[in-house]
This record gives C-alpha cells, sequence and structure tokens, in this order.
C-alpha cells in the first residue's frame, strides 16, 4: 500500500477527520457487526475495503 503525497495541502480524508486519531462510528460499527457474529476476518476485510479508497 503506497501512502499519498500531499505537497499542496489538497488531501482529505473520507474516513476520519483532519487532525483527528480516531473514529468514534466505525469503532462502534466494528463492535456492533462484532456483537452481531461476524469474524474478525470479516471485519479486517470490510474495514480494509471501507479505508483503503483514494
Amino acid at each position: 500500500m503506497s501512502i499519498p503525497l500531499d505537497r499542496n495541502g489538497e488531501f482529505n480524508p473520507q474516513t476520519v477527520a483532519p487532525y483527528k486519531c480516531s473514529n468514534d462510528t466505525l469503532e462502534s460499527f466494528v463492535i456492533h457487526i462484532f456483537q452481531k457474529g461476524v469474524t474478525v476476518f470479516e471485519i479486517s476485510d470490510l474495514v480494509e475495503k471501507m479505508c483503503s479508497h483514494y
């Protein structure tokens, strides 16, 4: 996975707000689907698909 370079300061993250280290909504979603019986492997795959769009 490559990290995009942003020399002009134009990159705007889609999943986590700028200057924030975590996303409470994403964490709540992961906990909720784990409680529903989704496996850790499936959750990992879902999060990777959700967060790896550039």
